[in-house]
């Protein structure tokens, strides 16, 4: 199971955030393997590539990003600063966590990193 808590912050320094939203996925196969999803450019930016038998070490994360194409109704991700707890769970036990502080701008589609 992989289970995120999202948090809307005014600042960068994330002292002044606001719970936003959770988000649960009951089944990581699908939400690591997935093609079409706002995530997935994200998830194969990642080498090795996480499967749902990933392994412990090390994983790099290179010029990922997240495409909103297809969720241009979120536009609210564009005007604030982001914080985001990831937790990985496996058999009822926290395997994996993470927390990560961001903000959304919107590059011209020419400009963006591959």
């Amino acid at each position: 199971m992989i289970r995120s808590e999202i948090y809307k912050c005014k600042t960068r320094q994330a002292t002044d955030c606001e719970y936003f939203l959770a988000i649960t996925f009951k089944d990581p196969c699908k939400f690591l393997s997935s093609d079409d999803d706002v995530w997935s450019p994200f998830m194969k930016s990642v080498t090795p590539r996480i499967t749902c038998e990933a392994k412990k070490g090390v994983y790099v994360f290179k010029n990922g990003y997240l495409d909103f194409t297809k969720a241009s109704q979120l536009n609210v991700f564009f005007q604030n600063y982001w914080r985001i707890h990831l937790e990985i769970f496996s058999n009822k036990k926290l395997v994996y966590c993470h927390l990560l502080d961001f903000e959304m701008v919107t590059l011209n589609r020419k400009n963006r990193r591959n």
